[in-house]
């Protein structure tokens, strides 16, 4: 009795972190790859019931964006192997919403240590995803600017040497980037005016801090 109301306690417990966390909590059967449990924060990712998944695991792949199923599956069948994976993909729900997510997954073993289950958590990533793309767009935009500008562009870091400089700056000084890149701001200043010059850098860099 005493060992029964252990195990209850205990499943109690678990059952109140995984229905209460953000992330989807999963168990999978190592044998048959049925879902034995799917904690409810699967419905708010999907946009389906945890039910649904339970009773055909075919809808996990079926969820799977297109393009994105042979790479999982192959993601899958290598964790297996190796007893954990890590992976991130999209899934389309029900209402044609696209949604990128994170799983994890590591191995429960029996007593002889035999894989015996999979337990994983999946986190919805959509708004990183997108955030990264946004970054990645904005610096392309950027550098495409840079790159037609008429004008000579050349940028430097704090210890005043050359990390980008553009077509017309390599046109205007005589120097491919390669030969730019590393080299001191000096380099672009003739003689007589480099004492002035690094001195109004300076002044600008204190300023603008």
């Amino acid at each position: 009795r005493t060992i029964e109301e252990s195990l209850r306690s205990s499943e109690a417990r678990f059952r109140q972190m995984a229905e209460n966390i953000r992330e989807v909590f999963f168990l999978v059967d190592a044998a048959s790859h049925d879902i034995l449990y799917i904690s409810p924060a699967y419905e708010r990712i999907w946009g389906r019931s945890g039910a649904d998944l339970t009773a055909s695991a075919q809808l996990w792949l079926q969820d799977i964006h297109p393009d994105d199923r042979v790479f999982v599956g192959e993601m899958y069948e290598t964790g297996l192997r190796n007893w954990r994976f890590e992976v991130e993909y999209r899934i389309i729900r029900p209402d044609g919403a696209t949604r990128w997510i994170a799983m994890k997954g590591i191995p429960v073993t029996d007593e002889v240590g035999g894989l015996v289950r999979i337990a994983g958590v999946i986190e919805d990533i959509t708004q990183r995803r997108h955030a990264a793309q946004d970054l990645l767009d904005g610096r392309q935009r950027l550098e495409s600017l840079v790159i037609t500008a008429m004008d000579a562009i050349v940028t430097v870091d704090d210890q005043k040497r050359i990390v980008l400089s553009n077509p017309a700056a390599q046109a205007m000084f005589g120097y491919a980037d390669a030969e730019l890149r590393g080299q001191p701001l000096d380099l672009l200043v003739p003689e007589p005016f480099r004492a002035t010059h690094s001195l109004d850098i300076t002044k600008f860099g204190n300023a603008s801090v």
